[in-house]
Parts: C-alpha cells; sequence; structure tokens
C-alpha cells in the first residue's frame, strides 16, 4: 500500500529542501531481509532527487530511527517524469547525480563516466566516447549497464547507448615536462663538452679518455633538475 513519505517516516528531520522534495514522494514497499540487518525501502517521486540527497536520507533513517541498530539503510528510488523528459534533457540535469552515485560504486567507472564525452545524435541514443584504454575496454560493459538501468529503471527512459573509442590524448602537463627534461638534459651533456675541452682533464689530474669524458643521466636526474 502507497503511503505519503512522511505519513510513513513523520518524526524523520532533514533539511528544507530535501524535505520539499520528498513531500510528494510516495513510499511504495519497504523489507528487511532474513537477518533483519538490511532495510530497503522503495519511493516513487514525480521529481529528480540528487543522490546526494538519497545518501543523506538514508543516514538520517539510520541515526534517528535505528541508532543502535547495525542495520543498513538503501533507499531504492523510482522516477515517474513528466514528458518534457528525454535521455538528452535528462542528462542535462542528472550527470552530476550519476557521477557522485557511480564514485560511491567504483572510482574507475567515475573517472571513465567524468572523461567521457557524450553525444546524442538522436534523443534515445547516447554515443558515450570513452578513452582507448586497457581499463575501458574491460569496463565499458558495466558502464553502459550502469547508464541504462538508471535512465530505462530508474526513470522510465527508452535509451540505447553506443560505445565509441579514441585515442587517449596526451596531458599538456606531461608534454611540458617531457619538454623542459629534454632540454635540461641537452645543456647539461652541451655544458659537460664544453667544460672537457677547455680543462682537457678530469678530477683526479689525468686526462679523461672518451668513456671518463661521458656522462650517463637517468630519468630521475632529469626529474630533479625540473
Amino acid at each position: 500500500m502507497q503511503k505519503l513519505f512522511f505519513e510513513v517516516f513523520s518524526t524523520l528531520e532533514v533539511n528544507p529542501e530535501l524535505k520539499s522534495l520528498l513531500s510528494e514522494v510516495l513510499v511504495t514497499k519497504a523489507a528487511t531481509n532474513a537477518a533483519r540487518d538490511r532495510l530497503r525501502i522503495y519511493l516513487l517521486s514525480t521529481r529528480l532527487i540528487h543522490k546526494t540527497g538519497i545518501f543523506q536520507l538514508e543516514k538520517a533513517i539510520k541515526e534517528q530511527l535505528f541508532p543502535a541498530s547495525r542495520l543498513t539503510v538503501k533507499i531504492i528510488e523510482k522516477y515517474n517524469l513528466s514528458g518534457q523528459y528525454n535521455p538528452r534533457k535528462l542528462m542535462d540535469v542528472y550527470k552530476d547525480s550519476l557521477l557522485e552515485e557511480i564514485k560511491a560504486i567504483s572510482f574507475l567507472d567515475y573517472n571513465m563516466l567524468r572523461c567521457a564525452k557524450m553525444e546524442f545524435p538522436q534523443d534515445h541514443i547516447l554515443r558515450l566516447i570513452l578513452e582507448d584504454t586497457v581499463i575501458a575496454g574491460q569496463r565499458s560493459d558495466e558502464l553502459v549497464e550502469f547508464l541504462e538501468k538508471v535512465v530505462c529503471e530508474r526513470c522510465g527512459l527508452d535509451m540505447t547507448v553506443e560505445v565509441e573509442y579514441q585515442e587517449r590524448t596526451e596531458s599538456k602537463y606531461k608534454k611540458n615536462s617531457e619538454l623542459a627534461m629534454a632540454n635540461e638534459i641537452h645543456n647539461i651533456i652541451a655544458r659537460s663538452g664544453r667544460g672537457a675541452k677547455a680543462d682537457g682533464e678530469g678530477l683526479d689530474g689525468h686526462s679523461m679518455g672518451p668513456e671518463q669524458g661521458s656522462m650517463v643521466l637517468t630519468a630521475e636526474d632529469g626529474a630533479s633538475h625540473g
């Protein structure tokens, strides 16, 4: 039997913004497992609630209503959105929430989604463009499953995800660092050569042959000069 959220949790205290969002939310089901250490609460809303709000709600229910229990509270939200929404428009307003949610599941997947490009060749087709890395190749199926589950099952919209890979681009910082190191190595070798020609002797007073006058520079040496 469906009831308004605050009919079920009448004493729960949350911040005003979250309270406003929950004012028309329905609790459709609440259930515990056999061990009674997990509580699942199913919500139905016509307005999107950012995942940070859902996390805050789970914490508030646990701390205020079950403070002495080892119970884990999990909220499963579902949305009955208006006809103005399609996957393209949903992603415009809900992407930050998706990132917050997936970060709590997998930091690798979070970084993939954060760095990915999203294009909509059609309103109901998402083209997800990932950097061509080993991790992306291994984890792209899980990322697609996550996106389709949220958009299709939770939000009730039809969406197909197409994955494309693009060559990974080096960061500007990395390129500049490598260029600076190469220039520094070149300058050190040049100075060393000029010094050897001028002195003609090593530190021990003997003349330096080709091998004695050469310099071996490791990556660590170059880094220390950068």
